[in-house]
């Protein structure tokens, strides 16, 4: 059987509303006094009972049959689903945005995590960017390998090829640039390396600058010093240089 029990509310009231079943398990709705109940005090209160085993039951809405927002036990809060929740809080959905904090309807930000974990952060509105106001660090460990990429748009080379990588590699942190395909422009090593068109040196080598072969220039822009790699022959890279008056 389902039983109702309404007090009035009034000052002595703890409970005013409890929909239980015969062993006491429901949910009540209450005011808690100066004593407290439940934790809180001097407040109105929805608690969801079960009594009989010295336990508490989870608080979940629900809608066709499929639970929406679930409270566990330990206060954690599922939204999308009933399971254990990965933390104090976890939103989940397999289709569109999993959080979404919005100023209006046009001007929000959402979270995305793919099937595969990868995280999508999207600023939408008229000025939309992200802004942070504090320094912000990449990976937890010197040893592990950590990337930060950017990418390129259509409008300015190959949309999906990375422009500008940072990458923790091992002991070796290494930023680059690169162009089309992924090709290397210039990089840069914490030993003082720094490559124009390669990220490969010698042995030992610290403190060096590498030159990878280019296309030597054929004109001299003003008041410009050039300097470049070139093949004397297949195999025999040597220096070149060209000043404004070559």
């Amino acid at each position: 059987a389902y039983n109702l029990h309404v007090a009035r509310p009034d000052t002595t009231a703890t409970v005013i509303a409890a929909f239980e079943n015969g062993a006491t398990e429901g949910l009540e709705i209450g005011h808690s006094g100066s004593g407290g109940v439940y934790g809180v005090t001097n407040t109105n209160y929805i608690a969801s009972t079960y009594f009989t085993s010295g336990s508490f039951r989870p608080f979940a809405i629900v809608t066709s049959n499929s639970a929406r927002l679930v409270i566990n036990t330990s206060g954690n809060v599922t939204i999308g689903h009933a399971g254990s929740a990965l933390g104090k809080l976890e939103s989940r959905a397999t289709s569109g945005a999993q959080f979404v904090g919005s100023y209006d309807a046009s001007n929000y930000a959402s979270t995305t995590v793919s099937s595969t974990g990868a995280v999508t952060l999207d600023a939408v509105g008229s000025g939309a960017k992200f802004i942070f106001s504090d320094s912000v660090q990449i990976g937890t460990s010197t040893s592990s390998i950590v990337q930060c990429l950017v990418y390129q748009s259509s409008s300015t080379g190959t949309a999906g090829d990375a422009a500008f990588v940072v990458r923790q590699d091992g002991s070796n942190p290494i930023a680059e640039f690169r162009g089309n395909s992924g090709a290397i422009k210039v990089s840069m090593l914490t030993n003082g390396n720094v490559g124009l068109g390669t990220s490969t040196f010698g042995t030992s080598a610290a403190g060096v600058l590498a030159l990878f072969n280019g296309t030597e220039p054929s004109t001299s822009p003003a008041d410009t010093l050039q300097i470049f790699s070139v093949d004397l022959s297949a195999g025999n890279a040597t220096l070149g240089l060209r000043t404004e008056t070559a």
